[in-house]
Parts: C-alpha cells; sequence; structure tokens
C-alpha cells in the first residue's frame, strides 16, 4: 500500500460532490480500464481495503514483462492464469476481448496473465536474462 497516493476528504467537500461521493467510499482512480473503482462496504476493515486496492491497481490485463512482473506476482491475487498470444495474429482481437471479458468476471480471484513473448517471459524466470548484456 506503500506506493499509492491517496487523499481523505468529507462527504460535504467540493471534492466529493465533483466525483459524486455521497457516502463513505474509497475511491480509486486509475488511467486504465473503467477508470475509477468504488467501495462502499468493510471499510472498517483494513485487509478488506487492501484486497479492494490490491485488486484494482492493476489493468485487468497488462503484459507481462520485466517490469510488471513484481507487481503481478506479489499482490493478494495468488492464481494466475497465464495466456500466450501472439499481436501478429489474426485472432489477437478476439482472444484480447474474450480475455478481458473473463478477466472481470474473476477479477479478485484470479488474474489472466497475457504473455506477448515467451522470451521475455524466459529471461525473467530464468538466469538467462544475464545472458543479454554478454
Amino acid at each position: 500500500m506503500d506506493d499509492y497516493k491517496f487523499g481523505i476528504t468529507t462527504t460535504d467537500s467540493d471534492v466529493a460532490s465533483e466525483y459524486g461521493v455521497s457516502s463513505d467510499t474509497v475511491v480509486l482512480f486509475k488511467k486504465f480500464d473503467e477508470g475509477r473503482a468504488d467501495m462502499t462496504e468493510s471499510l472498517d476493515n483494513a485487509e478488506e481495503v487492501t484486497k479492494f486496492v490490491s485488486a484494482n491497481s492493476l489493468p485487468l490485463l497488462v503484459d507481462f514483462n520485466h517490469e510488471t512482473a513484481q507487481k503481478i506476482f506479489s499482490g493478494e491475487i495468488k492464481n494466475h492464469l497465464l495466456l500466450f498470444l501472439s499481436p501478429k495474429s489474426d485472432e489477437y482481437a478476439s482472444q484480447k476481448e474474450t480475455a478481458t471479458t473473463i478477466a472481470k468476471d474473476y477479477k479478485g480471484k484470479v488474474r489472466l496473465q497475457p504473455v506477448l513473448s515467451l522470451v521475455k517471459m524466459l529471461l525473467t524466470f530464468s538466469d538467462l536474462g544475464s545472458f543479454r548484456e554478454h
């Protein structure tokens, strides 16, 4: 949770009014998917708030690579389904759309993880990555 910026306001403030918040709510603003996620229940439960932030802090589908691996696998979601997809495939758009639908249905329970390059994945999880510099 240390990686997230946050603010606190009251429901009678201009900020709450501007964003349509009329009762106690945790609002997570994001630059992907639906743009924001609201939590209105169990706000006094730190574990539930942590799960909510974790489940909503990454896009439904984020390309697996060296930079994203740590965030993906260190989160609260421990079940992952790796999808080996090729953006060059004629079926890529429909596969991505299907994966997004499934990811929405299982949000917070299973993370669907597209792997657009098998080479990237192998380099990330093996000692082979050290050979890149030689």
